[in-house]
């Protein structure tokens, strides 16, 4: 599968250890054998560089000290949220919209239809979004 298809990444602590997903268009899940650290790490040497490399640069460029968005090509540029026992990395290209459900919920809908509901405040994940813009807005992009 093509990295252009990303729509997140999952990072799940489970009591048989840490499980690690990428998940695609339509439901399509694949389980990754390395962490998806190493993954990304992969696709950004694919484009000469490394994942530090990109959070060092994001990092100093914009001023951030947490929640960097990972900018790994001009289709793929992921934010990342704990909900849980749960690591998200969304792919804010993918994201059509968001909804505020109450409660701490938010549901995310994908541009395939497809919707996930995070136990995340819509304040926080409004707030990548917005940095997500800022990197696409003044970066080098």
């Amino acid at each position: 599968m093509p990295k252009e298809g990303i729509f997140y990444m999952v990072e799940e602590k489970t009591p048989e250890g840490i499980r690690h997903d990428l998940h695609y268009a339509n439901k399509q899940i694949i389980p990754l054998q390395q962490s998806c650290l190493k993954f990304l790490n992969e696709l950004c040497i694919a484009h000469l560089t490394t994942l530090k490399g990109r959070l060092d640069a994001i990092r100093l460029r914009f001023n951030l000290h947490k929640n960097i968005p990972i900018y790994i090509s001009p289709c793929l540029v992921l934010m990342t949220v704990k909900a849980g026992n749960k690591k998200y990395y969304l792919n804010y290209y993918k994201i059509a919209e968001t909804k505020n459900l109450g409660k701490g919920k938010t549901l995310i809908a994908f541009v395939d239809g497809n919707s996930l509901i995070l136990d995340v405040s819509i304040t926080v994940l409004q707030n990548r979004i917005k940095t997500v813009e800022r990197l696409l807005k003044e970066g080098p992009f």
